[in-house]
């Protein structure tokens, strides 16, 4: 870790190349990030493929359900063109090769849809480097799946809207999770102070572009690690802050 707060990327740098590719995991690495935050899905044939939409229309030239393909179809499409011609023929990663690519950053893996804990289970049964891995979700059941085919993942819920957020927070202390990841508007001393009082880490998140003067005030929160879609912007906070 280079930073005292973690400097997870939101799709990689998804505003300087192709989210959910590897080139943006690449590119946001280059940019300062600790983690990679991706999205996961499941391929007709049993595949775990990063990527954020059920659907391929807006980030390939492919249409239709990704749950209906298998990924030797998913593979010969383009993910790269649509953000510009420099990524032209940048393939959908599967998980295990975002594993193999990037054995010492850290993985944010978001469950996007049930039906395949198992699978990814069985993947991360295999990966021995799992110190710097967290599986999250909106979805308490997912993870709670998850849990209990591999109690040793950290798990962390999602959070985005403005009620039942104490309830949530509540409960995934009481299942011993790892983290709550709310949005970065319901950030605030109150929220962190449940958070931590439940035995977890606050990790906000944003998926907006956020002023340094409010990523400052993040910081001053004391946050886990913070999840972002410019890499290059938490460090530069932090060293101004940090020299103030």
């Amino acid at each position: 870790m280079t930073n005292s707060i973690l400097n997870i990327a939101h799709r990689g740098s998804r505003f300087r190349s192709p989210e959910n590719t590897l080139a943006s995991f690449h590119k946001a690495v280059e940019e300062g990030a600790d983690y990679i935050e991706l999205d996961v899905r499941l391929t007709g044939d049993g595949h775990v493929v990063v990527t954020h939409d059920a659907r391929l229309n807006r980030t390939s030239n492919g249409s239709g359900r990704i749950r209906r393909q298998d990924l030797k179809q998913l593979k010969s499409l383009d993910f790269g063109n649509w953000f510009h011609e420099d990524f032209k023929n940048e393939t959908m990663p599967t998980l295990e090769e975002v594993l193999e690519t990037f054995p010492t950053t850290g993985l944010n893996i978001e469950i996007k849809a049930p039906g395949m804990e198992f699978h990814l289970a069985s993947l991360l049964n295999k990966y021995k480097n799992r110190n710097n891995i967290i599986i999250s979700s909106f979805f308490m059941n997912i993870l709670k799946r998850v849990q209990d085919l591999d109690s040793d993942l950290p798990l962390g819920l999602v959070i985005s809207q403005r009620f039942g957020w104490r309830r949530k927070i509540r409960r995934c202390g009481e299942l011993g999770f790892f983290s709550i990841h709310m949005e970065q508007r319901l950030v605030n001393s109150e929220t962190v102070d449940l958070v931590s009082n439940a035995g977890l880490r606050m990790i906000p998140w944003t998926n907006r572009v956020l002023s340094d003067h409010r990523v400052s005030e993040l910081i001053k929160l004391e946050i886990y690690g913070f999840i972002n879609d410019f890499p290059e912007q938490l460090p530069r906070v932090q060293s101004n802050y940090s020299g103030k």
